[in-house]
């Protein structure tokens, strides 16, 4: 049993206190709300940002009961992020209206440069389109305005039957053998947007709870869970621009690493504009966070009141942290909470949505029974090496973009014009008991492909057609039917997996079949020497098979690995009285 209670005896959240005398103080408060009414669910989710929004829209879409809890009484509605990619899409593809969020977005074509002080390039992170290898069928990188993304997936999520309480900060949690039982004080936002908490609580039970709290996390603290630091503290001015008058800049977009000051500008989208410059030692974070500081700083790039109107400056510090553990029983952290890393990969963001859609689907099987508890530790083993990865990644990117000593920076240039390159690995693969570790498979532990298909009824991209999210078995050259055991179709059926052949373009669909209409799925079983494929529902691939008399037995490893068993959810009703 764990109770741990941060009930506010003070009205201000940002005040420091005494934790064990608070609890104390408030016990009668704690009483109370335990002897109060409760509502029951299968996860309560702590935090509403965009990797909270789509874990409780892929939960919700799944059937399950699901809560979300946000200080804040309204989306925050400013960027963080500038960054998404083709597999970010499509997970909101998975949820809600990809196509509508994509007409927002900037394409990252070979217009992202890193240059030094003088102008010369650096380094070219050039993108891909999809036929170049952008597996989701999407365009490889985009700049994005973050709003948008929370919009699509907050709808997303209220669409699924996600109950979102906007204004209710988490101040209470109290693990049992079956349920958590969370706390929640309404919160006030006042006219100079401070927030305070009010004497108003809420108490819920569930299943499980997930804390996608951010950095600074309520549900990570009193789990009393520590961080590993690796040291990169550094200060940067985000300033964040409407755009009223387009400029062309040059570059577009880029790292400009001049050891007077790096700085940064890059297009949020179609309608916006970051600029970032890094805060020298000395230099005091309310000077630089005063509109005058910014508006001098902008001289450079031309840009006047008449161009761009700001609509947020503020001074960042970047971190690098990751949470030693990141699941206590039946409470788990994920996103911010669990890890953070400095920017300069673009991948924070996306690694908190690639934590929720792997965490939903292991907890859809463990919540209808499918699978055992045992299935969740598999969250941590997979993500954190993914994590870490790109972590590495950025700061290796942040130590080119970051160097203050002229001598250093000069050495730099030369050695990068002369043709030195960054390690620059591909995007790291996944590894664990749920990816096949046989020698041979080159697809295992990667992202599926998405292609275009056509059915008897329609045509478009795989998931929109056959629904997302969910277990593939896709063959080529004959169907799975023709090799697995009644059995094992059955199984694959509680799973609601697809399984389907993929026939090649010009070809009739049939039952149990699909067209592949662009060759891109021929291509894909030539090229890796394959003729099945089981892909899991966060698009990653479990494994592969050379020729279709082993998919029996990559089924059944399938089945072995997923700890599947009835071992029997507890339903709302265990919940209420646990």
């Amino acid at each position: 049993m764990m109770y741990c209670v941060e009930y506010a005896c003070s009205r201000d959240i940002a005040a420091p206190h005494d934790r064990a005398a608070q609890n104390q103080a408030c016990d009668s408060k704690a009483i109370a709300i335990a002897m109060a009414t409760v509502n029951s669910y299968d996860v309560a989710i702590v935090g509403y940002g965009p990797g909270a929004q789509c874990l409780a829209a892929l939960l919700g879409r799944r059937g399950h009961r699901v809560v979300a809890f946000e200080r804040y009484p309204h989306l925050y509605n400013l960027p963080r992020a500038g960054h998404i990619d083709h597999e970010a899409l499509r997970m909101v593809q998975s949820v809600g209206d990809a196509d509508r969020l994509a007409e927002t977005l900037w394409e990252v074509r070979d217009d992202y440069v890193w240059v030094n002080a003088g102008g010369e390039q650096l380094m070219l992170q050039p993108a891909h389109t999809p036929e170049q290898g952008a597996v989701s069928g999407w365009y490889s990188d985009y700049t994005q305005w973050q709003p948008n993304l929370e919009n699509a997936l907050d709808t997303a999520a209220r669409e699924a039957g996600v109950d979102v309480r906007l204004g209710w900060e988490a101040v209470g949690l109290q693990q049992g053998d079956r349920a958590v039982d969370l706390v929640a004080s309404r919160v006030e936002l006042d006219d100079e947007g401070r927030l305070s908490r009010t004497e108003e609580y809420q108490r819920v039970r569930a299943s499980y709870v997930i804390g996608v709290d951010g950095a600074s996390s309520f549900v990570r603290t009193n789990l009393g869970i520590e961080r590993d630091d690796v040291g990169f503290n550094e200060r940067w001015l985000d300033v964040d621009m409407k755009t009223l008058s387009p400029i062309v800049f040059a570059p577009n977009i880029g790292q400009i690493c001049d050891p007077a000051r790096p700085r940064m500008l890059m297009p949020l989208g179609r309608s916006h504009r970051r600029f970032e410059w890094m805060v020298l030692p000395g230099e005091d974070d309310a000077v630089m966070e005063d509109p005058g500081t910014a508006w001098k700083l902008l001289e450079e790039f031309g840009v006047t009141p008449e161009s761009h109107e700001i609509a947020r400056q503020i001074v960042y510090v970047f971190q690098a942290r990751m949470a030693r553990t990141w699941r206590d029983g039946r409470v788990l952290i994920s996103g911010d909470a669990a890890h953070t890393m400095p920017p300069y990969a673009g991948q924070g963001l996306l690694s908190s949505l690639r934590d929720s859609n792997n965490l939903a689907w292991k907890l859809d099987l463990v919540l209808r029974g499918f699978a055992s508890d045992a299935l969740l530790d598999t969250f941590e083993e997979e993500r954190r090496p993914h994590v870490q990865t790109w972590t590495n990644i950025s700061l290796a990117e942040g130590r080119v973009s970051c160097e203050l000593d002229p001598r250093l920076a000069g050495e730099r240039d030369a050695r990068m014009l002369a043709g030195e390159k960054l390690e620059h690995v591909a995007p790291p693969t996944l590894h664990g008991r749920l990816v096949q570790s046989r020698v041979g498979d080159s697809v295992a532990g990667t992202l599926c492909l998405q292609g275009r298909i056509r059915t008897a009824d329609a045509e478009g991209r795989f998931d929109d057609l056959l629904g997302p999210s969910r277990f593939q078995v896709l063959t080529t050259g004959a169907s799975a039917e023709s090799v697995l055991s009644p059995e094992q179709l059955h199984r694959l059926t509680g799973l609601d997996a697809i399984v389907a052949e993929v026939l090649p373009a010009g070809a009739q669909p049939r039952a149990g079949a699909v067209v592949d209409l662009e060759g891109r799925y021929e291509t894909y079983f030539r090229e890796h020497d394959i003729e099945a494929v089981v892909a899991r529902p966060d698009f990653y691939v479990f494994g592969s098979v050379h020729e279709l008399s082993g998919l029996p037995a990559l089924i059944d490893e399938l089945f072995t690995r997923l700890y599947i068993e009835r071992v029997g959810a507890p339903s709302s009703d265990e919940l209420t009285h646990a």
